[in-house]
């Protein structure tokens, strides 16, 4: 909901100002769930940054083999789409998968940690970032980060891998590093978090000793750090890993300054039922209200075109000629 409210406060002052000017130029979407943008008027053309969720880490339990390892970061990418203003398109931001659970005895359902949840844009065969692996108990291998992929897709890199732990050392293995727009995730180790790799990657939470819950990855995409184990000794729970995030940047003032005008002139300004859109090539007019609610719209031919606003109410209203925005009164 804030993000809507974000989005038309920043179409109505792009439509009071009447030229290229924008009061913010990035959507950023940090929650876990699935959310519309809506593109404000005159963006052409825009770029999203999506990285996935981070893995869980698991548990340890109270035996000799204490197998607790950290999850794997999320991935990242990076994509350029073309959009339409005032569309609305869809995006998901992936969870952080959960931490496995501390154990006396053995239990890989319980104790092995959940993978992250993706994180994609319109859908995940355009841009998608993968969330990494949960670490499953008892695992001698590291456990896998997430990547990025899709058609749309420009830079990519993928998380670091959550580190197994061995029966050697009673700690939990540490989580992957998120993978960011500067570089891959770092690996953990027994028991340290990897570094994320920069632009708000998170780095892996730390694995932590016997009876200890691992720490949980860092925003945004880290993977969980393994809870400890160690024999006669209750396991520690699985870190939580991070949630991933989205964020849409556009340029406005680029944006407009690619669009050849269709718009000529209109008159008169103020009107009282009637007035004229002076063309000087076919064009989409739509005419909004002072509420951002459209009232009017219709596809133009070049020339003098009359358009009617007789059954609207007084007051200020602002049209749009194929993105060029003008206030135009009614008395």
């Amino acid at each position: 909901m804030k993000n809507k409210i974000r989005n038309s406060i920043v179409i109505i002052a792009m439509i009071f100002s009447g030229i290229a000017q924008a009061q913010m130029d990035s959507a950023v979407f940090d929650s876990p769930g699935t959310f519309t943008w809506t593109v404000p008027i005159g963006v052409t053309s825009v770029t999203v940054q999506c990285w996935g969720g981070g893995g869980g880490g698991a548990g340890g339990y109270g035996g000799t083999n204490a197998f607790a390892g950290g999850g794997g970061g999320g991935g990242f990418v990076l994509g350029t789409f073309t959009v339409v203003a005032l569309s609305s398109y869809s995006l998901t931001v992936g969870t952080g998968g959960t931490g496995g659970t501390g154990e006396q005895i053995s239990s890989s359902s319980l104790q092995s940690g959940k993978g992250g949840g993706t994180s994609f844009f319109i859908n995940s065969a355009m841009l998608e970032a993968t969330g990494g692996s949960g670490a499953y108990y008892q695992s001698t291998s590291p456990n896998l980060g997430g990547d990025g992929f899709g058609s749309n897709k420009s830079l990519s890199f993928f998380g670091g891998s959550g580190a197994a732990d061995n029966y050697l050392n009673p700690a939990g293995g540490g989580g992957g590093g998120c993978g960011g727009r500067i570089a891959p995730g770092g690996n953990g180790n027994v028991p340290y978090g990897g570094i994320g790799g920069g632009d708000s990657a998170g780095n892996g939470g730390r694995g932590r000793g016997r009876d200890t819950t691992g720490d949980g990855g860092f925003k945004y995409g880290g993977g969980g750090g393994g809870g400890g184990g160690e024999k006669f000794y209750m396991g520690g729970s699985g870190g939580n890993g991070g949630n991933g995030r989205v964020i849409i940047k556009w340029d406005i003032t680029t944006s407009i300054s690619k669009v050849k005008s269709p718009l000529e002139k209109i008159y008169p300004s103020p009107f009282t039922t009637n007035f004229t859109v002076v063309l000087n090539q076919p064009a989409t007019v739509t005419i909004y209200d002072i509420l951002g609610h459209q009232v009017y719209r219709q596809v133009l031919p070049t020339g003098n075109d009359l358009v009617s606003l007789e059954s609207v109410p007084t007051g200020i209203y602002f049209i749009n000629v194929d993105g060029i925005c003008k206030k135009i009164v009614k008395e």
